[in-house]
């Protein structure tokens, strides 16, 4: 009768044993299960925010790097443009032959000015509509160029070409140069534009990053 109370007692000990056993499995399983949903979440905070943050980087590359030096180019070469137009008009009214020359060498180097510039916008130039807006500038100017060739021509002939020179110039030069100055300010909107944009695009990657991370900084709250 004492052995089998002693066998029972031993047979209760061991199956409270084995219960505290299975009680402190199942909780470690549920701290590990809970740590590793912990990493899981927090690489997922971490990776969106890394992803958010180049954007962000990307967006204030564009910014300081793109857009406003493409500003400043086509700013530049629509100064120059009107510099080569006032060069054409004093080269057309003036009968002095020096005077001319002077005009002349003054349109050779604003034309090396304009295709250095030219040159400085195509390579900031990073959209479809851009591209096509500097295509359109480009062939404009090669036209323009023709254009100016032969104005010099009958400018250079004085008296004896003075009503033909004028009507080239007013007819035929005056609508091209427009032209001309319509595609540069074409540009010029796109890159205030793409500036705007991704401003914009910043502003709101980083709003977003803010609310990938927030849960992450009150976790432990």
């Amino acid at each position: 009768m004492h052995l089998a109370r002693a066998d029972i007692a031993h047979h209760i000990r061991r199956s409270k044993d084995l219960n505290l056993k299975l009680r402190d499995f199942r909780l470690g399983a549920r701290l590990g299960s809970a740590f590793g949903l912990l990493v899981v979440l927090t690489a997922l905070l971490g990776g969106s925010a890394i992803t958010l943050f180049s954007h962000i980087n990307a967006n204030t590359t564009d910014v300081a790097t793109n857009w406003p030096p493409g500003i400043q180019h086509i700013g530049e070469l629509r100064d120059d443009l009107n510099e080569f137009r006032r060069h054409e008009a004093l080269h057309l009214i003036s009968q002095d032959p020096s005077t001319k020359a002077a005009a002349e060498a003054s349109l050779a180097t604003i034309k090396l000015k304009l295709d250095a510039k030219r040159l400085q916008v195509q390579a900031l130039a990073d959209t479809a509509d851009e591209r096509l807006a500097l295509r359109q500038l480009t062939e404009g100017l090669d036209v323009y160029y023709g254009l100016n060739t032969q104005l010099l021509a009958l400018s250079r002939a004085g008296v004896d070409q003075a009503a033909e020179s004028e009507r080239y110039y007013t007819k035929v030069c005056s609508p091209m140069f427009r032209s001309l100055l319509q595609t540069a300010g074409k540009l010029l909107a796109l890159n205030a534009q793409g500036a705007s944009t991704a401003y914009l695009e910043a502003q709101a990657a980083y709003a977003a990053a803010k609310l990938w991370l927030w849960p992450s900084v009150c976790w432990p709250a």
